[in-house]
């Protein structure tokens, strides 16, 4: 039996570890899966973590050439028999989303929700979104300017930055944040998400959805590095969290990955804090705690029924970045073929 051959794109694991490349981990201990690693860049990092993958291609930025990435994965098909693709940053859930309908009829099944559905999930969006799921949202100030009314009575420290993987800043003052404002203003990066690192339970919940059929992990994030390069997580059992996490998913009738982070305080119910509609970065995590994520992902994009095994918690996985020394020869190799292998 031919194995199912998955590309997953969006394989950075530098400053902003992606869930790309804890994909590519978890589907590793899966039987009768072929790993594809696929980047716009020979210097994404992921590339260079050999035992993550079979091969490696690059691939147009589906961002900026939508026409030029369609026929690379159509080809990827014809000569690689790929059928899967899971995107494996934030940034390329919408392009690639929109691009669904059009590779499928090449052959490539997307795990990515339908392109209506991620308005409602984003941040101007989630207030209402969780009002007509009935679940509790505790918000984060949308910030648009330096002056901005919602950052009056703002406690520090707090967490900023725009709905990207990786971009949240640890804000330690009123200075610091207005600082980081004007450069986001002068970037295009407004509007911002600000939230408190206040004494709360917060939880990081991840499922993956298939009609009424949701396969879900939760962990608790212990410690973050300041730039998001580094952090540590626990998985536990949460149920009013997973409860309400998956009563949000269904509402929307949400197909995929996605990944509900809520908080609570004082006993509180969990409330959502924010949406991400991907695979989290603790895929790895997951799956050793007995849900492989990334696999029921493949399998819901197959329109295969998912699996699950029995969750454990108490497990504690640790993400960090990583140092590589390639030759010259070896990385302009790659950056003028355009494919790696491992076998």
């Amino acid at each position: 039996m031919k194995p199912t051959v998955v590309g997953v794109y969006g394989v950075n694991c530098g400053d902003a570890p992606s869930a790309g490349v804890a994909a590519l981990e978890a589907l590793g201990a899966a039987r009768g899966i072929r790993r594809i690693a696929l980047s716009s860049s020979a210097a994404a990092t992921g590339n260079w973590l050999a035992g993550l993958y079979e091969a490696s291609f690059l691939v147009p930025d589906p961002r900026q050439d939508a026409g030029g990435f369609v026929a690379a994965l159509r080809d990827l098909r014809r000569r690689e028999g790929l059928s899967v693709l899971l995107p494996g940053e934030t940034g390329a859930v919408a392009p690639l989303a929109d691009l669904s309908t059009t590779l499928e009829k090449h052959g490539v099944r997307v795990s990515a929700p339908d392109p209506l559905l991620l308005p409602r999930v984003a941040r101007r969006a989630l207030a209402a979104t969780c009002a007509s799921a009935g679940v509790p949202w505790c918000g984060e100030p949308i910030v648009e300017a330096p002056d901005d009314p919602a950052l009056r009575g703002r406690k520090f420290p707090c967490l900023a930055g725009p709905a990207e993987e990786g971009k949240e800043l640890h804000v330690r003052g009123t200075d610091e944040l207005q600082a980081a404002l004007r450069q986001a203003r002068a970037e295009g990066t407004l509007p911002w998400g600000v939230r408190d690192e206040a004494d709360r339970d917060e939880w990081s919940v991840a499922l993956v959805v298939d009609g009424e059929d949701v396969v879900a992990g939760c962990a608790r994030i212990l410690v973050r590095g300041d730039d998001r390069s580094a952090w540590a997580a626990l998985s536990v059992e949460a149920p009013e969290a997973v409860e309400a996490a998956t009563r949000l998913a269904r509402s929307i009738r949400w197909r995929g990955p996605i990944e509900v982070e809520l908080a609570s305080k004082n006993g509180d119910e969990p409330a959502v804090t924010r949406c991400i509609p991907r695979l989290p970065t603790w895929s790895v995590l997951a799956a050793e705690a007995g849900r492989n994520l990334p696999l029921a992902a493949v399998r819901v994009a197959l329109e295969e029924a998912p699996t699950r095994g029995s969750w454990r918690a108490g497990l504690l996985g640790i993400h960090t970045t990583e140092d590589f020394a390639v030759t010259r020869e070896e990385f302009a190799a790659f950056a003028a073929e355009g494919s790696r292998r491992t076998r």
